[in-house]
């Protein structure tokens, strides 16, 4: 017998756009429903990245995605917490760079959204801090030809 398949809700619809968004290399289907003043957060706080409007976003995506041939995000799970308008992804990450190999583990991505689901309004994602910057090192090594 066939498992049915749960359709999904709007809040998950629109939260799915920003792996989907990922994955296919879009930065149009990643702001696609972002609001106007969406902003996106990178934690721990270690990490050293402030808040980013949409247009800070785009530019960093614009100078950083094109070393990380193969870009894809897996989900391995995903919560939706229907009072706070939130989805959370546990996912792991692999792409392919200069720098060898990026696999810097489980990630966690937060998407709020308005109550209607149709806008996403924060965007929060906390990575593995020490994993990034030592491999963002060697990226830059790699680009600058010290490898």
């Amino acid at each position: 017998m066939a498992t049915p398949s749960i359709p999904r809700s709007k809040h998950l619809e629109t939260a799915y756009t920003q792996i989907t968004g990922f994955n296919t290399h879009s930065i149009e289907t990643i702001m696609s429903h972002r609001a106007a003043d969406c902003t996106q957060h990178f934690l721990p706080a270690s990490m050293p990245h402030a808040p980013m409007s949409n247009d800070a976003f785009r530019a960093f995506y614009a100078k950083l995605m094109p070393s990380f041939r193969g870009y894809t995000i897996h989900v391995r799970d995903v919560l939706e917490d229907r009072a706070k308008h939130r989805v959370m992804f546990w996912t792991e990450l692999e792409a392919e760079t200069d720098a060898g190999p990026f696999r810097p583990g489980v990630t966690l991505l937060f998407v709020d959204l308005s109550d209607d689901g149709e806008q996403i309004l924060r965007v929060t994602e906390f990575v593995d801090s020490q994993y990034g910057k030592e491999f963002m090192g060697k990226l830059m090594a790699a680009k600058k030809g010290e490898t």
